[in-house]
């Protein structure tokens, strides 16, 4: 059985030039001060985003770099502003937003959003006369296929300059193929992998419901591999002077169509691969890319990646929480007797609460610190307020 389970953008890389607040500069200036002080991140509101703002910057000569959640983006930011303004945001849009919220236009919604909430005014680049520079594009197709198995001798690539592809590599797990990566960023790669097999090492248990597949209806770890589609800033602007996301908009199925050409998955009919034709597999992803790029969202329920990520939290503290007070009572008491256990554990929890009376302050500081660890995990405001007019984007 093979069965298109998803197709979306998976990825998008942009920065903006202009200038911002004075007191958005303070505010993470402070909040990194507490996130060094902290050795982890804290948070912060931004115009009334929330945030967790790290402790470190980037390279690129960005001094601060924060976080919107799962389902949001990271960015990083200058430390300072530069009369004119400068490439002073940039922003990495997580796969999740895509997943949770659907293409382009509703990123860009949202990415339009975020900037007025943080007082960003756009100037144009003087060297480019640009607001906005797009440096990577990614776009992923899953298919649900239980008995595909990937062979890396069955890829033909067309080599060379003109073609934007170094180097192909394989990925196993004992004999088993798991994954291919033809290219390198930030020129163009392709990537085909077991995405079943990696979102159980990262626990994105929301996944299964973007696929519409049970996992437990299956006596086999149910088997959805990804085909994945990647357009670095060298070959966006080198070779299809792709810069804006209007010029995106306008041309990305065209790239990543042409990228389907370039990298081809074949039946081995003929000794020399380039002259084989492509396997099912292949036709049924060039089909997706040059018939449905714009309609092939996960149509999920609002919030459903946060609610998914917090299920996972709720199932992890409880099975902690248990194993604690059952290895605590176990050893303390020295008894297998499981009421003496209970017992044990019921004088541990009325420890517990009687410390919460006697150190309430500390309490507080620990509670605050939680919720602070875990705000992203709530509800935005950006989703409650979906029919609201749509936003200008960036000013022309």
């Amino acid at each position: 059985m093979m069965k298109n389970v998803y197709a979306n953008f998976d990825g998008l890389d942009l920065s903006f030039h202009g200038s911002v607040p004075e007191g958005l500069i303070d505010t993470l200036e402070q909040a990194k001060g507490a996130a060094v002080e902290a050795r982890e991140p804290v948070s912060a509101d931004l115009g009334g985003v929330p945030v967790m703002v790290r402790e470190t910057g980037r390279r690129g000569g960005y001094k601060f770099v924060f976080d919107t959640g799962e389902d949001g983006e990271i960015w990083a930011m200058m430390g300072a502003n530069e009369p004119g303004g400068r490439w002073m945001l940039h922003c990495s849009v997580r796969s999740a937003a895509f997943v949770q919220y659907g293409g382009l236009e509703a990123i860009k919604e949202r990415l339009s959003e975020r900037l007025k909430a943080f007082g960003f005014e756009s100037t144009r680049c003087p060297k480019s006369s640009r607001f906005e520079s797009v440096s990577r594009v990614d776009f992923a197709m899953d298919f649900h296929m239980d008995e595909f198995i990937l062979e890396p001798e069955r890829f033909s690539t067309k080599a060379g300059t003109k073609s934007h592809f170094e180097g192909v590599s394989a990925h196993w797990a004992g004999r088993t193929c798991t994954g291919v990566t033809m290219g390198k960023m930030p020129n163009r790669q392709v990537n085909v992998y077991d995405k079943s097999r990696e979102i159980q090492v990262t626990r994105k248990d929301y996944w299964w419901k973007v696929w519409g597949i049970d996992p437990a209806d299956h006596e086999a770890r149910p088997k959805v591999w990804r085909i994945e589609l990647r357009a670095g800033k060298r070959f966006l602007s080198e070779a299809w002077k792709l810069h804006t996301l209007e010029d995106i908009e306008d041309a990305i199925g065209d790239l990543m169509a042409d990228t389907l050409r370039k990298v081809r998955y074949v039946d081995l009919t003929d000794s020399n691969v380039t002259r084989c034709p492509d396997a099912t597999l292949w036709q049924r992803a060039c089909d997706v890319v040059r018939h449905g790029l714009w309609d092939h969202f996960a149509g999920l329920c609002p919030d459903a990646v946060k609610e998914t990520v917090r299920e996972r939290f709720d199932l992890t503290m409880t099975q902690m929480l248990r194993g604690v007070a059952i290895t605590y009572a176990a050893v303390k008491s020295g008894s297998r007797n499981l009421a003496e256990i209970q017992r044990q554990i019921e004088a541990v929890v009325g420890d517990v609460l009687r410390s919460i009376e006697t150190d309430a302050e500390d309490c507080e500081k620990a509670v605050k610190r939680a919720q602070d660890r875990y705000r992203l995990l709530e509800v935005e405001a950006w989703q409650k307020k979906r029919n609201r007019p749509r936003p200008d984007w960036l000013s022309a």
